[in-house]
């Protein structure tokens, strides 16, 4: 139908039209170097947010899970790849980290942003330091300055909140598992 469409109107202007076979087999020539030139790039729409939302948490094991081939072609794949970094720097894989870090580079994140998850994953640390040690004060002070210094604007008392609870629980794991259920890990409960 389209052919004899596009052939009445060849021929109103002028033109000469072309028989149905040809006019096919040009059309279907020009479909399939259209469908090859505009190959779309799938992503996960979801993955920025959901990953922001486990840094805000201190989901360490997720984000340490985020791999090259799922973020590369994220149009925030830089930031994923910070993300990914500070998952691993919290995780102790300190060599896959520099590679995301360096990955987050390449693919335009600014020296400063990569500063502040760096020195936010510093005072994370240093808030589970302070948890293990029972000094619960000192501990959300450094949770509070984890999210505040990577995350500045957003509502940092819950943020804060959800953070140190996040990281509690990890502890409480990491305890059970290496010292086992009979022991007591009550130095690590939080005030």
């Amino acid at each position: 139908m389209l052919t004899k469409f596009r052939n009445w109107l060849i021929f109103l202007l002028g033109g000469k039209p072309q028989d149905a076979g040809a006019a096919d087999k040009a059309n279907e020539a020009q479909d399939i170097a259209f469908r090859e030139s505009s190959t779309s790039v799938v992503f996960d729409e979801s993955l920025f947010e959901r990953s922001r939302t486990q840094w805000h948490f201190g989901d360490w094991a997720a984000l340490a899970g985020l791999q090259r081939e799922t973020i590369q072609n994220h149009p925030q794949r830089a930031k994923l790849a910070l993300l990914a970094a500070a998952g691993r720097l919290q995780t102790g894989t300190d060599a896959e980290a520099r590679e995301y870090i360096a990955l987050a580079k390449e693919w335009g994140c600014t020296k400063t942003l990569i500063s502040q998850v760096l020195v936010s994953g510093v005072h994370n640390s240093l808030g589970r330091a302070s948890s293990v040690m029972g000094n619960h004060e000192r501990a959300l002070e450094h949770y509070g300055a984890s999210v505040a210094t990577a995350s500045p604007g957003n509502d940092a008392r819950l943020l804060t909140e959800a953070r140190s609870a996040e990281q509690l629980t990890q502890l409480r794991s990491v305890v059970t598992t290496k010292i086992g259920v009979s022991k007591n890990a009550s130095y690590i409960e939080g005030s």
